[in-house]
């Protein structure tokens, strides 16, 4: 088998670990919520930290014992964000604690270091696309979606573009002369 072969066997296992982690965090939610609401306070806080204590057990597990395998890597590291902000929203949700922004905000900051500690560019793109997602709802009124004046505020700008600072050393590294790599792509 050639390295080309071998490449896109890796990249294949890799998309559907991710697909298998977005699944079970999904379903993990699913199980939750149905019969959230008739939950005492109490069990629902407890049951909020059932995600992350999961993630990063699951994180662990990759961490220590398959560091060399990217596809361990990927998803464990993609499952730790996903269950983080579940477990970050069903908090949220209980103590009724900020807007929906905020909670993404934070969630992507807590996901800054599960991307290096991973060296996962699944966590990088979750981390990419809620970071824009966190500047789109920030600006809903400024983007003439709630009748704003498409003039987007300096300080959530400089923020925005501070987020994605901190993700280019991860991809620095991969970008060398001459070689196409999937993280080099992207």
């Amino acid at each position: 088998m050639n390295n080309k072969q071998k490449s896109l066997i890796q990249v294949t296992l890799i998309l559907c670990a991710i697909l298998a982690s977005i699944s079970i965090s999904g379903g993990v939610i699913a199980f939750f919520a149905h019969n959230w609401d008739s939950y005492p306070k109490i069990l629902r806080l407890l049951l909020s930290f059932i995600p992350i204590a999961s993630g990063v057990f699951i994180f662990y597990k990759a961490f220590f014992e398959h560091f060399d395998s990217k596809v361990w890597m990927e998803s464990a590291g993609t499952f730790l964000v996903l269950m983080t902000g579940s477990s970050t929203s069903l908090i949220a949700q209980i103590y009724h604690i900020g807007d929906f922004d905020q909670i993404v905000l934070f969630w992507m900051i807590l996901s800054l270091p599960v991307l290096y500690l991973a060296n996962s560019s699944s966590v990088a793109i979750f981390y990419l696309a809620g970071i824009t997602w966190w500047l789109v709802l920030q600006n809903l009124t400024v983007f003439g979606f709630l009748g704003g004046d498409m003039q987007a505020k300096p300080t959530q700008t400089i923020g925005y573009w501070l987020l994605i600072a901190a993700v280019i050393p991860h991809y620095m590294k991969y970008i060398k002369p001459g070689t196409e790599t999937v993280r080099s792509i992207i």
